[in-house]
Protein backbone atom coordinates (compact mmCIF):
# COMPACT_ATOMS: atom_id res chain seq x y z
CA UNK A 1 0.00 0.00 0.00
CA UNK A 2 1.35 3.41 -0.81
CA UNK A 3 1.63 6.57 1.06
CA UNK A 4 -0.96 9.49 0.66
CA UNK A 5 -0.13 13.10 1.12
CA UNK A 6 -3.10 16.48 1.40
CA UNK A 7 -1.03 18.92 -0.23
CA UNK A 8 -2.38 22.43 -1.11
CA UNK A 9 -1.37 24.14 -4.54
CA UNK A 10 -0.35 28.03 -4.60
CA UNK A 11 -0.43 30.10 -7.81
CA UNK A 12 2.50 32.26 -7.05
CA UNK A 13 6.23 32.47 -8.17
CA UNK A 14 7.29 34.03 -5.09
CA UNK A 15 8.33 31.16 -2.97
CA UNK A 16 9.72 33.77 -0.20
CA UNK A 17 6.23 35.06 0.29
CA UNK A 18 4.30 32.54 -0.37
CA UNK A 19 7.14 30.81 3.07
CA UNK A 20 6.08 34.24 5.26
CA UNK A 21 2.12 33.74 4.95
CA UNK A 22 2.61 30.27 5.58
CA UNK A 23 4.99 30.85 8.68
CA UNK A 24 1.66 33.23 9.89
CA UNK A 25 -1.03 30.80 8.83
CA UNK A 26 -0.06 27.50 10.10
CA UNK A 27 1.50 26.12 13.58
CA UNK A 28 3.13 22.55 11.67
CA UNK A 29 6.11 22.22 9.78
CA UNK A 30 5.37 22.31 5.83
CA UNK A 31 7.39 21.67 3.03
CA UNK A 32 7.30 23.55 0.07
CA UNK A 33 8.60 22.89 -3.81
CA UNK A 34 10.00 25.47 -6.20
CA UNK A 35 7.84 26.88 -8.52
CA UNK A 36 6.79 25.47 -11.62
CA UNK A 37 4.59 26.83 -14.09
CA UNK A 38 3.63 29.42 -11.90
CA UNK A 39 2.63 27.08 -8.99
CA UNK A 40 3.96 26.35 -5.63
CA UNK A 41 2.99 22.84 -4.05
CA UNK A 42 2.69 23.01 -0.18
CA UNK A 43 2.94 19.79 1.66
CA UNK A 44 1.99 20.69 5.46
CA UNK A 45 2.03 17.97 7.86
CA UNK A 46 -0.99 19.38 10.03
CA UNK A 47 -3.06 19.10 6.86
CA UNK A 48 -4.34 15.47 7.36
CA UNK A 49 -5.99 16.30 11.05
CA UNK A 50 -7.39 19.69 9.65
CA UNK A 51 -11.16 20.49 8.78
CA UNK A 52 -11.80 21.42 5.50
CA UNK A 53 -12.51 25.13 6.44
CA UNK A 54 -8.85 25.26 6.87
CA UNK A 55 -8.70 24.89 3.25
CA UNK A 56 -10.98 27.74 2.75
CA UNK A 57 -9.23 30.29 5.22
CA UNK A 58 -5.83 29.81 3.65
CA UNK A 59 -6.49 30.65 0.36
CA UNK A 60 -8.08 34.51 2.02
CA UNK A 61 -4.96 34.30 4.38
CA UNK A 62 -3.32 34.33 0.71
CA UNK A 63 -5.33 36.88 -1.11
CA UNK A 64 -5.37 39.44 1.38
CA UNK A 65 -1.59 39.69 1.29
Amino acid sequence: MGAFFTNCNVRTKDKAKCAQLLASSINSRALMTDPKNGWITVYDEGCESRTSTFFVTLPKDFQQN
